[in-house]
């Protein structure tokens, strides 16, 4: 037994790779299993703690006459219900640095242990024009000491609250809103809450409480999303509606009676009014029309005097304007004397300058005269010598061309000469060798037949002869050649002289031309001087004719001028004499016209004293007619409410109409469907795996086995070694795997859905029952693996254990029978092919391991597509309006034209149409669903901004083609689960609804939407549409700079609320998405994860069973490079063939995933993008090859020893 242990630990030791693989599975597929399984669970415990901890109500209970706190004992007093809390609340319209929000406004009471906030911030308020904030709007802008301003939008006559500016001194977070995207509905603005407020209850002008609220300690007991919590709070709830019936007849009675009351009150004080009022208006009347009469005479007299005043003022204003315009004419006459004075001196001034200027010009032009004439004779004796010269250079011209033909002359028969002298030398030199060859034939001759021979005597006589000959005619050519010398030395001598003649002549007629350009140059100037001399005599001539003419009318002015003078003196006499006159004259009529003065004064004051009166009386009449009517008005309504009140009727809400908090519970479900699918089929895989090695273990050992049975150890301890060495590995890696999974990967997902929610603590669940199934679930498919393989090996006997398993015999495969390619494949090529096929098993768990991690990869990679297409398809798709404006609906008609020609300003070729957004809840037979309604002023425009298509066909929808008029988004239809044309509930109002029919369905991705005509809005709420936005479309960019310009100019405009830029949009929704990346990297890289371990584990394999076999090659001869590529080769096929069918896979599994994970306000796109499938694909093959390359280096290490051990 021990030597079974410890042969035990030190395999575990020998096949520590093996063993830490199929640890490393175990780990990441439990890890994985575990982790997600336990997602939801932790993710609704982190809810009901935080709900607990809150105490958040089970129960909300409204009414439509107000609740009393007869209503608040009654509920009390209910079994089951143990606490109770009132509470009031108002939505009002916050207005901050130029924005609107539409804000619930609730009261907070001292002692309220119901729905506890969390102050984020600040304090809790303690003045009653204090409030806390929600603290999601300080994106705002907001912070804690500024000022906010309430305001009442639906025209109501009195305002809920005491106050309409509150100082923000804390900000918060409250369990009754957990969402960061649902924020409830309102009848105000858009239908959509933006922010809330808390206030003290005293602030409330409202004697009856909104809502009651209502909790029970045994249902805060269990957990907030269960089944028994569910059954708890129907039991409750079934209670509250049977009290709801009477405690609605006790309040009617009350309400009514209270009004049928104050109207009889009311009816005796105006009775009263009407009487005291009369007589105090007609005592007014009587004494108006006394003080009339006397202002009649008194406007009787000042009109008599006012016509004197006026006669006198014509006669006055004539004297005066008489006065003034004989002033004006003998101003205007010393003036012009002066003026013309002026005149006078400048011409005088004038003449001077041109007398001395024409003197001065004669003397220039007498002495341009001179000097011109001296520039005539030096040009023309220049020309002259110029013309002598050049004669001269003719003559030379002419010898030099004389010297030039005798020069060619001689140079011709020089050469002549010469080439007779070469000639000549020529036939010297030829005679030379004959003469020398001759003279040795001779001497060869002479040896043989001696000097004395006849022949050699007259030979050598004849060339004695030949040889003087030459000796003379080398002397005349010698003679010859003396005579060619000198005659071509005299040649160049005059070659030389004559070029430099030449030269000379060169630069003499260069001179001469550049002299004759000067005196050229010259005369031209003597011409130009020569004209400015005759123009500016012509000038001087008519100089002298314009002084003359000058000095004439200067002589004239002066005379006259002189006459003026005495003329002006005359009449400043007379206009004094005038002057004297006048002024005695003027005082008597303001002394006259001071009395009718005083007289219109007192006249005025009398009048303003009766406008006064009157005024006073006209007041008090319209005072007297307005609150008579408005008593009677009062009465009527009354009268008229207590007939329309209808029935009292209570309202019964629970958690469950909180849209955070069903959303919340819609996302722990959707986790919980995706734990149900995807953790499982990634335990599989890697399950699979495990199997797969120690199957392969358990046939590796047979020797060892069978060795361990002939030395006689029973079949119990044998498979205890084995069953031992997979539940340790499984069992250790699985446990590890579980407890880590089981807070990562809650901790992940918590962790982004946090970006939706406001919780921050997260509770962690560590269930033995998740930790059985998952480790148990794996632990148990290995055991009971190993036990059937190993049950299989131990009913073999020793014998034929320890004899090798005989290999599978060898057949043809499918691809030989395919000549064109079998015939190119090479030799190791149609090994790895018959191979493959030869051993199926390990071919198949191959491909479906490495399949499985591809889908796990894709899946990953086509969420992050599906997710990040959401901003694409909606906001640059889809959306093709640039953004919209939200304005006042109490904008009159100029107001809203304003806002047009704000637009068609910015851009003349802007479209625009009106539009009502307001929110409401959608109901059919499977869900209720908060919507926004959409009713639409020009369907034509609006079809152009928002693409309306249906998404699987791409067809075009349109307001014409939709049953009905009525189209609806895709998601919207998805989650009430219906279908086009069929009919679902819209609810207007309390106890007010109707049906609509879904016309078309359009593809969409963010919110939910109904589009409707405003003809349809006024058929299905009886009222036209009070619109509330401006869809726009204007060519605007997307930059940031010039869409926050554009906001600024709209934002001006009276009336506009705020502005939304489709650009901004997609930019902030584009930033909350991201947050969902961190989930899909770690599923991506959970999946890259297990294709390592499950590629190296096959592998692994899959080398030690064919270790003989590599062994056996290297023997062969074969090099590392040529065994590695033959076993690896087997790899990469199975690699690419398992990726392949993994892409198909992974596009089934994203489908299923992506669909049973989006959020309900959300739709995922359903494509997935080709780089996804390339990067799927290609991460799997570079697993393989990195894994590849690991394992080569464990190939490089086996011996080839292993080769030639007996195994018999």
């Amino acid at each position: 037994m021990k030597a079974v242990t410890r042969n035990l630990f030190r395999e575990i030791a020998r096949t520590r790779n093996r063993f830490l693989s199929i640890f490393t599975i175990c780990a990441i597929g439990v890890g994985f299993f575990s982790g997600v399984r336990a997602t939801p669970s932790d993710m609704t415990i982190t809810a009901d703690n935080y709900y607990d901890s809150h105490d958040l109500f089970d129960i909300r209970v409204m009414s439509t006459f107000g609740l009393t706190d007869g209503d608040l004992q009654a509920l009390s007093e209910v079994e089951g219900v143990d606490h109770v809390q009132a509470s009031k609340y108002t939505d009002l319209t916050l207005s901050y640095d130029g924005r609107n929000y539409n804000t619930r406004i609730y009261s907070i009471g001292e002692n309220d242990q119901m729905n506890r906030i969390d102050l984020t911030g600040g304090r809790m308020p303690q003045a009653e024009d204090e409030c806390v904030l929600n603290s999601s709007k300080l994106r705002e802008g907001m912070k804690i000491g500024d000022k906010v301003t309430l305001s009442d939008s639906t025209g109501a006559e009195e305002f809920p609250l005491k106050h309409t500016e509150y100082t923000i001194v804390g900000t918060f977070e409250t369990p009754m809103y957990i969402s960061a995207t649902q924020r409830g509905s309102t009848t105000i603005g858009n239908g959509s809450l933006q922010a809330f407020l808390y206030i003290a209850e005293s602030n409330f002008t409202q004697e009856p409480y909104t809502e009651i609220y209502v909790q029970s300690d045994e249902m805060k007991g269990v957990q907030s999303y269960s089944d028994e919590y569910d059954q708890l709070r129907d039991r409750l709830q079934d209670k509250l509606e049977e009290l709801g019936k009477d405690r609605s007849e006790i309040r009617y009675d009350e309400v009514i009676g209270e009004a049928e009351q104050e109207i009889s009150d009311g009816e005796k004080k105006l009775a009263d009014a009407k009487t005291d009022g009369k007589k105090e208006l007609d005592d007014a009347k009587a004494q108006l029309d006394e003080a009339a009469q006397q202002i009649a005479d008194g406007e009787k007299d000042l009109e008599e005097a006012k016509s004197r005043i006026d006669d006198g003022q014509t006669q006055i204003d004539e004297a005066r304007q008489t006065l003034a315009d004989a002033k004006s004419e003998i101003d205007s006459g010393w003036a012009e004397i002066e003026e013309n004075q002026q005149k006078l001196d400048e011409a005088e001034q004038t003449l001077n300058d041109s007398s001395r200027q024409l003197s001065d010009a004669k003397k220039q032009l007498d002495s341009a005269k001179s000097t011109l004439d001296d520039s005539k004779k030096q040009l023309d004796d220049g020309q002259a010598e110029i013309d002598a010269q050049r004669a001269q250079l003719d003559e030379g011209r002419k010898q030099l061309d004389e010297g030039k033909q005798q020069l060619t002359q001689g140079q011709a028969q020089y050469d002549a000469g010469l080439a007779e002298y070469n000639s000549r030398l020529g036939q010297y030199e030829q005679g030379m060798e004959q003469y020398n060859a001759g003279m040795a034939a001779v001497e060869q001759l002479e040896a043989l037949l001696g000097s004395d021979n006849a022949q050699v005597v007259q030979q050598k006589a004849a060339l004695a002869a030949a040889k003087e000959q030459l000796d003379s005619g080398k002397a005349q050519l010698d003679a010859a050649k003396i005579q060619l010398d000198e005659a071509k030395a005299k040649l160049d001598e005059n070659s030389a002289i004559i070029a430099e003649k030449e030269q000379q002549l060169s630069d003499g007629e260069s001179q001469l031309n550049a002299a004759q350009e000067k005196i050229d140059e010259g005369r031209k100037q003597y011409e130009d001087g020569l004209a400015q001399y005759n123009e500016n005599y012509a000038k001087y001539e008519d100089g002298v004719r314009q002084y003359n003419e000058g000095y004439a009318e200067f002589s004239d002015g002066l005379k006259q001028l002189n006459d003026g003078k005495n003329t002006l003196r005359a009449a400043e006499k007379e206009y004094s004499d005038g002057l004297a006159e006048f002024s005695a004259k003027e005082q008597e009529f303001q002394d006259g016209k001071r009395e009718y003065e005083d007289g219109v004064k007192e006249l005025e004051e009398a009048k303003q004293k009766y406008q006064d009166g009157l005024k006073e009386y006209q007041e008090g009449l319209e005072t007297y007619n307005s609150e008579i009517a408005d008593a009677e008005r009062k009465i009527a309504d009354a009268k008229q409410q207590i007939a329309d009140a209808g029935e009292a009727k209570w309202y019964l809400f629970t958690r469950d109409d909180n849209p955070g908090y069903s959303e919340y519970s819609s996302n722990a479900e959707r986790i919980d469907r995706i734990a149900s699918i995807f953790p499982v089929f990634f335990m599989l895989v890697a399950a699979l795996v495990c199997l797969t090695t120690m199957s392969r273990m358990v046939e590796e050992q047979r020797m060892q086995i069978g060795t361990l049975k002939s030395l006689g150890y029973p079949n119990t301890v044998i498979m205890r070694q084995y069953m031992l060495y997979a539940v340790i590995a499984a069992v250790s890696g699985s446990l590890l795997g579980a407890l880590v999974g089981m807070f990562l990967f809650p901790f992940i997902i918590m962790f982004a859905y946090g970006m939706m929610y406001i919780f921050t603590d997260f509770y962690f669940e560590l269930s033995p029952a998740n930790i059985i199934i998952s480790a148990g679930s794996m632990v148990a498919a290995i055991g009971l693996t190993v036990f059937l393989t190993a049950r299989k090996a131990l009913r073999e006997t020793p014998a034929e254990l320890m004899r090798p398993k005989a290999p599978k015999a060898g057949k043809r495969v499918l691809l030989e029978k395919i000549g064109f390619v079998w015939n190119r494949l090479s030799f190791f090529g149609k090994v790895s092919g018959r191979n493959l096929f030869r051993y199926k098993r390990r071919m198949f768990m191959t491909i479906i391991g490495i399949a499985g991690c591809t889908a796990l990869s894709l899946t990953g990679f086509g969420l992050k597509d599906s997710i990040s297409d959401i901003v694409d398809l909606q906001y640059n798709d889809i959306n093709n309006y640039s953004g919209y404006i939200a304005y006042d609906t109490d904008t009159d008609d100029d107001g809203i034209q304003a806002i047009y020609d704000a637009l068609l300003d910015y851009n003349k070729d802007t479209e625009y149409t009106r539009a009502l957004i307001k929110q409401y809840t959608l109901s059919s037979d499977s869900a209720n669903v908060q919507c926004y309604v959409t009713a639409v002023e020009d369907t034509g425009i609006f079809e152009d901004m928002i693409d309306f298509r249906d998404r699987k066909s791409g067809e075009k929808l349109g307001f014409d083609t939709a049953i009905d008029g009525t189209i609806a988004t895709e998601k919207l239809t998805k989650l009430l689960d219906v279908k086009k044309g069929d009919k679902v509930t819209l609810r207007i109002s309390d106890g007010r609804s109707c049906e609509v029919t879904i016309g078309a369905i359009t593809e969409h991705y963010a919110s939910h939407y109904l589009y409707i005509s405003q003809e349809k809005y006024a058929e299905l709420f009886g009222e036209q549409p009070q619109f509330n936005i401006i869809y726009f479309r204007n060519g605007i960019t997307a930059d940031e700079a010039q869409q926050d310009a554009f906001s600024e100019k709209m934002l001006a405009v009276d009336g506009v609320l705020s502005v939304q830029m489709n650009a901004g949009a997609s930019s902030t929704f584009s930033s909350m998405l991201k947050i969902m990346d961190l989930v899909v990297i770690v599923l991506i890289v959970s999946a890259g994860a297990l294709a390592f371990v499950v590629l190296y584990n096959l592998t692994n394999v899959n080398i030690t069973e064919r270790i003989r076999e590599i062994a056996t090659l290297k023997v062969l001869g074969f090099y590392d490079k040529e065994v590695s590529s033959y076993v690896f080769r087997e790899n990469n096929i199975l690699s690419v063939m398992g990726a392949v069918i993994g892409l198909g896979l992974g596009v089934a599994l994203c489908q299923f995933i992506i669909q049973t994970a989006e959020i309900d306000e959300l739709m995922f796109g359903r494509n997935i993008h080709p780089l996804s499938f390339l990067w799927a694909f290609v991460i799997t093959v570079a697993f393989s090859l990195i894994v590849n390359l690991i394992m080569r280096r464990d190939l490089k290490k086996i011996s080839m020893v292993e080769s030639l051990k007996s195994v018999e």
